[in-house]
């Protein structure tokens, strides 16, 4: 969305930074969509590899379904246009996941080879939430 400004060259500023933003703000949400949405298939399937790595965490095996249903609805959540609520309680359980998988691999003394995903995930997602356009984000009553 774009604002009018006054001044012609601010409005041209403005203009361009918010297309910037649009941007940036489509790449990580597409990137954080493919990541998550890659080891969500990864857990619906009980991928061995994923399995072998929970049970390494101490989780039980049902995990992975609970896991997976619950990156499919944040992602579905995020990219669905409209439902500025359930977005922020979409990135709110994203976070708590990738921030959970970082601390499980911290906890048991797991190197960076392990930590790093989640870690850069988080990232890109927080990306995006930072850069989400007004249209999606939540508006404060006043």
């Amino acid at each position: 969305m774009t604002q009018l400004v006054s001044n012609p060259l601010l409005g041209l500023s403005v203009i361009k930074e918010s297309k910037k933003t649009n941007a940036g703000y489509w790449i990580f949400t597409v990137l954080t969509c493919v990541l998550l949405g890659g080891t969500a298939i990864l857990d619906l399937m009980h991928d061995p590899e994923i399995v072998k790595a929970m049970r390494h965490l101490g989780y039980p095996d049902y995990v992975v379904n609970i896991l997976g249903m619950g990156k499919v609805v944040g992602i579905v959540s995020i990219l669905i246009p409209g439902f500025p609520r359930l977005k922020e309680w979409a990135y709110a359980g994203l976070t708590i996941d990738l921030v959970g998988a970082i601390m499980s691999h911290l906890f048991v003394g797991d190197g960076i080879d392990k930590i790093a995903p989640a870690a850069l995930a988080l990232v890109i997602l927080l990306a995006g939430y930072i850069l989400r356009p007004n249209n999606r984000k939540l508006i404060k009553a006043k």
